[in-house]
């Protein structure tokens, strides 16, 4: 189920450079919670597999857009989970022209030239993590540092698990759940490199989550 927004005069655009370090954890926002209907793109099993873990809300919200230079395909990619469903109204509200603009790491220098420009957002499944950029993250349920590893690890073989069934049952090559490099548990860092996941920064139990950066 997508719901889209238009609007020609917002845009967004993320670079593709890898940080040695984790950025800082963004604010939780806690928006209302809804009872509309909202079937998830993709069944990973974790209802069944995880009966005493927390399940979160993953959505996906993607920002697309056309310049009248010609430029077009540009797109932003957003992720994000809640342990309760969302409005798709609430999260459209949300991704804004301010939001999108303010998040760019690299600014937009011709704005005016945006056309075309939709939000869509998507419910993409039910699971325990959901995936930034190189980095996945969880509410901080009190686990040991041990326990969130192990709950991290189940949730890698099941996604694993579930993009190698898609593909034999659609004969292809894509993987639908993208990992970024989390398949390899030695890239499993906290707030830099050298540190052991999970991220243990005072930022990050500020305001209540779990990182594990890959």
């Amino acid at each position: 189920m997508i719901f889209k927004l238009t609007d020609p005069d917002e845009t967004g655009v993320p670079t593709a450079d890898v940080v040695k370090e984790l950025p800082l954890p963004q604010p939780r926002w806690e928006p209302p919670p809804s009872n509309e209907v909202q079937d998830p793109t993709y069944n990973t099993g974790v209802i069944h597999e995880e009966p005493h873990q927390t399940i979160l809300h993953i959505y996906e919200i993607v920002a697309k857009w056309n310049k009248s230079d010609g430029s077009r395909g540009n797109s932003v990619h957003y992720t994000c989970g809640h342990p309760r469903q969302v409005g798709f109204d609430d999260i459209l509200a949300r991704y804004d022209q301010a939001f999108v603009l303010g998040g760019l790491r690299k600014p937009e220098e011709h704005p005016e030239l945006i056309i075309d420009f939709t939000v869509e957002v998507r419910l993409l499944m039910l699971e325990t993590w959901y995936c930034t950029w190189f980095e996945h993250s969880q509410p901080d349920h009190g686990d040991t540092h041990d326990e969130c590893r192990a709950s991290f690890s189940r949730f890698v073989n099941r996604i694993r698990r579930f993009n190698a069934r898609w593909q034999r049952e659609h004969g292809d090559r894509f993987e639908p759940i993208c990992l970024m490099g989390a398949e390899d548990h030695w890239r499993w860092h906290g707030k830099t490199r050298e540190d052991a996941a999970p991220c243990d920064c005072a930022d990050c139990k500020k305001i209540g989550v779990r990182r594990i950066g890959h």
